[in-house]
């Protein structure tokens, strides 16, 4: 829909030049009154004189029509379908999933764990797996059960190798235990300060 652009000031036909690119955008070459031009910002210009006064009038010009969608990919997926996702369950008794509920640690936790959640077995009274993808990353081996692994760390006041990082089963299947080593055969261990950093960057 057209519309004037402060119509009710007189413009001089010398300036109407000036005007229509001060008013109505840049892009507007020889603007010449009764005659329309499409200025960068795809708005038809026009200058028109009507009782003895010039005006300019602007318009959006049409959107350009949307180009035509790809036709659509007929045949089987590029991917086979993902394997099914297997549940945790507790490798001391096998109780499986609906035996388990869902906890949360406590904000005063010191080893990296606050507010995280986890799996505890009813029967046995005892700790699962975490139900987060901490410390799961393209390093962790696969364990005997088919489950990849998950990196932690020892508590501070454990009785065996306190603040050492060590490799777990990722879903509690089993009880898989291995200590992370350096190339030389050295233990991973690691110290206060360095443990909420390493929970921050999800690598225990």
């Amino acid at each position: 829909m057209m519309q004037h652009i402060n119509s009710d000031k007189v413009i001089p036909q010398d300036v109407v030049s000036e005007f229509a690119l001060a008013e109505a955008g840049s892009g507007i070459a020889d603007l010449l009154p009764g005659k329309l031009r499409l200025n960068e910002e795809r708005q038809y210009v026009n200058v028109c004189h009507k009782g003895g006064r010039s005006m300019v009038t602007v318009a959006s010009a049409p959107s350009p029509p949307p180009p035509p969608s790809p036709p659509s990919r007929i045949g089987p997926p590029s991917s086979p379908p993902a394997t099914p996702v297997r549940l945790p369950r507790c490798c001391r008794c096998g109780a499986n999933y609906k035996d388990l509920e869902r906890f949360v640690t406590k904000t005063s936790n010191r080893n990296g764990k606050s507010g995280r959640p986890y799996l505890k077995c009813i029967p046995c009274n005892k700790f699962v797996t975490w139900l987060d993808d901490r410390g799961i990353d393209d390093e962790c081996p696969t364990f005997p059960c088919n489950f990849v692994c998950r990196r932690q760390v020892a508590g501070k006041y454990g009785k065996i190798n306190p603040r050492v990082l060590h490799y777990v089963c990722g879903m509690g299947t089993c009880d898989y235990y291995e200590i992370c080593r350096y190339e030389d055969g050295g233990e991973q261990v690691t110290t206060d300060d360095l443990v909420d950093l390493l929970a921050r960057m999800r690598m225990i």
